[in-house]
């Protein structure tokens, strides 16, 4: 998909046929009482952004994706930022976690049946790419509030670790939930335990939403790596701002693939911080 596969082409077109039918009968289990619905929901929560970058938008995908916007902006419109539980009424946590927040039950991200469950990246990926085709003026407000919602410095301060308490089993399980947003700055200092990887990454996937290209925090950030624009016009990045493994033969021609180690490395990051670079003010 980094590399421009999406619906319409043939040979994908049969690959990815496959996957939708497993999200359909997901989709299903999710849906049915005798079954575990909260396993299949976990699953189809990770999957479905996939169909939505790729292009796939059949009904149980988009379904499953408005159900969940729906559920997830009820923080939104509330604005919470009071997101943890009084800690006194909870067995003490294990040391290595000290620091980490546990979230209300009503408020966990993972949770079938939680009544506000906070938005993940899961989420902000999907809405992202569906913002583009939806011409649905309701849903698009809804959209643009939950960006907003995250993009607040009230929110940007829960930065971290989360943990949730999972009562019937009297365990802490440490929680996927960090909406944090990389090289975000409050007050003047950048949020603590946020570093810079996958920075590019996140940025690429903001861009897609009006609401976060007019926010102080993306324009901050893009200014960060206009500095790394070379003489050419392209865009060598340091490689501590991505956070992917790259294949360098899905970028290098045989030519460069007889290059030094580090000459292709040089090349690859080259090419892909151009990609990402271009793509981001083509949305601007």
């Amino acid at each position: 998909m980094d590399l421009g596969f999406r619906a319409g082409i043939p040979v994908f077109d049969e690959k990815m046929s496959y996957v939708a039918d497993m999200f359909k009968s997901l989709y299903s289990l999710a849906s049915d009482p005798t079954q575990n619905q909260q396993l299949y929901f976990n699953v189809s929560l990770m999957l479905h952004r996939y169909f939505f970058v790729s292009g796939y938008l059949f009904p149980e995908v988009v379904e499953f994706m408005e159900n969940r916007l729906n559920a997830i902006y009820k923080a939104t419109n509330e604005k919470i930022f009071d997101i943890y539980q009084d800690e006194n009424k909870l067995p003490k946590k294990p040391e290595i976690w000290t620091n980490y927040g546990v979230l209300k039950d009503e408020m966990n991200p993972w949770s079938i049946t939680a009544e506000k469950p906070l938005p993940m990246w899961f989420d902000i990926w999907t809405l992202a790419h569906y913002s583009d085709k939806c011409a649905n003026p309701e849903t698009i407000k809804k959209i643009n509030e939950v960006v907003e919602y995250i993009l607040a410095p009230k929110f940007q301060k829960l930065s971290g670790g989360h943990l949730l308490y999972v009562k019937k089993i009297n365990r802490y399980h440490v929680n996927g939930f960090n909406l944090s947003l990389p090289l975000y700055e409050i007050e003047g200092n950048f949020i603590p335990q946020v570093g810079p990887s996958g920075a590019l990454e996140i940025l690429d996937i903001m861009s897609h939403f009006e609401t976060a290209r007019k926010s102080k925090w993306f324009h901050d950030c893009l200014n960060r790596f206009e500095q790394f624009k070379t003489e050419k016009g392209t865009y060598l990045l340091p490689e501590k701002y991505l956070h992917k493994q790259y294949n360098e033969k899905a970028f290098l021609n045989e030519k460069n693939m007889s290059m030094m180690r580090d000459e292709r490395s040089i090349m690859k990051w080259e090419i892909i911080g151009t990609m990402k670079m271009v793509e981001i003010h083509g949305r601007i």
